[in-house]
C-alpha cells in the first residue's frame, strides 16, 4: 500500500487510502455513543441505581467528547493532525478498559467522560482531514463517505451491542470498542500523514481571533444549530428507547438490537442517498428537503402513537424514515460548516463539534431528568427539533445565501 503525501492544501496522493482513514474514524465515532444502549438497563440493575443516573452516561460521555473536541482541536492547528489523532485514540482505549473496573455508577460515569473526552478529540481531527485533503467536489464526496461511515457505526452498533449484552453482559461493549480503537490507532500509525501543512503557533490573541470570525457568520450558527437537532434525534433515541422497548414493551437486548438495527438501517439508506444526491443538487436543497421530511414523519409519528402506544410497529417504522430524513440533513449542515473556513478547518471543526455537541448533551440531560417511558415524550422532542431546524435554515442560512446572491449580482 503506497505512503499518503500530500502536496498542498486539498491535494495527496492517495485519496482513496485517506478516505478509509477518515471513514475508519467516522465508523469509531459512531459507535461510540451506542454500542452499549442496549445494556442501560442491565446497568442500572447491577449498579442498583436510578435510570436517570444511568441514562446520565450519554450526555456525560457528550460533555466529555465536546471539551476533547474544543481542547484538542484547537490544538491540532498548532501541533499537528497527528499526534492529537495519537493521543485521543491511545486515550479511549485505555479509559473504555478501565470503564469494565467502575465500581459504582459515579466511577463509570467520571470514565465515561474521560472516554469522551478522547473520542471527541479523535473524531475532530478526522472531520479536519476532509478541507486538508480534499476540495469542492472531492470534498463533498469525502465528507458524504465519512458520514455514511459515522451513519454505519451508528446502524451496527445497537445490533452488537445487543449480542455483547446477551452473552457476555454490560462490560463486553466496553471490552470490544477498546479492541476497535486500538486497531484504529495501528492503522493510524503505519499510514496517517501530517495534513496540517500551514501549522500556527497556539497564541491566545490568535485562537480569540479565528473564534471571533469563526461565531460571527449567521450562515454557520444556522448550519450548526440545524446540526444540533439532527444529532440530539439520535441521542434522545438512545437515552428513551432502551426503557420504552425492554421495559415498558418488554423486549430483550437482542431483540432491542435488532429492532434497532432496522431503525439505523433507515440512517443508512438516508446517508446512501445523499451520497448519491450530492453529485446532483445543492447541499442547502438537500438540508431543507431533509428537515420536512423530518418533520412530516415525525407528525405520523405522534398520530400513531397516540391511537396505539405500544404498537412496537407504530414506533420503529415512522422512526425509520424520521432517520431517514436526518441523514440528508446531518451531513450538508456539517458540510457547510467546515467549507466557509478551509483555512481555520481545525478551529472551525473544534467549535461547531464543541457547540453541537454541548448543546446536545444539554438536551440529553433535561431528558435523562424526565421520566417516561412512553413514545409520545420522543415525538415530543423530536417535534421540537424539527421546528427549530427548519426556523434557523430560513432565518439565517438561507437569508445568508440571499444576501450573497445579492453581491454577487451587483459585482
Amino acid at each position: 500500500m503506497k505512503k499518503i503525501e500530500v502536496l498542498e492544501r486539498g491535494h495527496i496522493t492517495n485519496k482513496n487510502l485517506m478516505v478509509f482513514l477518515i471513514v475508519l474514524t467516522a465508523m469509531l465515532s459512531g459507535m461510540g455513543v451506542d454500542i452499549f444502549t442496549p445494556s442501560l438497563p442491565a446497568i442500572c440493575n447491577y449498579f442498583q441505581t436510578t435510570s436517570a443516573l444511568v441514562k446520565m452516561t450519554i450526555p456525560v460521555f457528550l460533555v466529555g467528547w465536546a471539551a476533547g473536541v474544543i481542547i484538542l482541536g484547537t490544538l491540532s492547528d498548532s501541533h499537528g493532525r497527528k499526534i492529537i489523532m495519537y493521543t485521543g485514540l491511545i486515550l479511549f482505549t485505555i479509559f473504555n478498559l478501565l470503564t469494565i473496573f467502575s465500581d459504582s455508577i459515579y466511577m463509570l460515569l467520571l470514565l465515561r467522560g474521560i472516554a469522551g473526552f478522547a473520542l471527541g478529540g479523535a473524531s475532530t481531527v478526522g472531520r479536519a482531514l476532509l478541507p486538508d485533503c480534499f476540495t469542492k467536489k472531492s470534498f463533498a464526496k469525502a465528507t458524504a463517505f465519512s458520514v455514511m461511515f459515522f451513519s454505519l457505526g451508528i446502524t451496527i452498533a445497537p445490533l452488537i451491542g445487543g449480542y455483547l449484552q446477551d452473552y457476555i453482559g454490560w462490560k463486553g461493549s466496553f471490552i470490544f470498542m477498546s479492541i476497535f480503537s486500538l486497531i484504529t490507532l495501528i492503522i493510524m500509525l503505519l499510514h496517517l500523514p501530517e495534513t496540517n501543512l500551514n501549522k500556527k503557533p497556539l497564541q491566545i490573541s490568535t485562537i480569540k481571533n479565528d473564534y471571533k470570525i469563526i461565531l460571527s457568520s449567521k450562515k454557520y450558527w444556522g448550519a450548526l444549530i440545524i446540526l444540533t437537532m439532527s444529532y440530539s434525534m439520535l441521542i434522545i433515541f438512545n437515552i428513551y428507547a432502551p426503557f420504552i422497548l425492554e421495559v415498558k414493551m418488554h423486549l430483550s437486548a437482542v431483540e432491542f438490537g435488532h429492532y434497532v438495527f432496522f431503525i439505523g438501517l433507515g440512517v443508512l439508506l438516508g446517508a446512501f442517498l445523499n451520497l448519491i444526491l450530492i453529485c446532483h443538487y445543492k447541499a442547502t436543497t438537500l438540508l431543507i428537503f431533509g428537515l420536512f421530511s423530518f418533520l412530516t414523519f415525525t407528525i405520523i409519528f405522534i398520530i400513531f402513537n397516540l391511537l396505539y402506544p405500544l404498537n412496537i410497529l407504530c414506533f420503529i417504522i415512522p422512526i425509520f424514515f424520521i432517520y431517514l430524513g436526518g441523514r440528508l440533513t446531518f451531513p450538508n449542515a456539517f458540510m457547510l460548516c467546515l467549507q466557509i473556513f478551509p483555512n481555520k478547518s481545525g478551529s472551525a471543526a473544534g467549535i461547531m463539534g464543541f457547540l453541537f455537541t454541548i448543546l446536545t448533551a444539554l438536551i440529553g440531560f433535561i431528558a435523562s431528568l424526565i421520566n417516561s417511558q412512553y413514545s409520545l415524550s420522543l415525538g415530543i422532542f423530536f417535534l421540537i427539533f424539527a421546528i427549530i431546524g427548519i426556523i434557523s435554515y430560513y432565518f439565517l442560512c438561507r437569508d445568508n445565501e440571499s444576501k450573497n446572491l445579492k453581491l454577487k449580482s451587483k459585482n
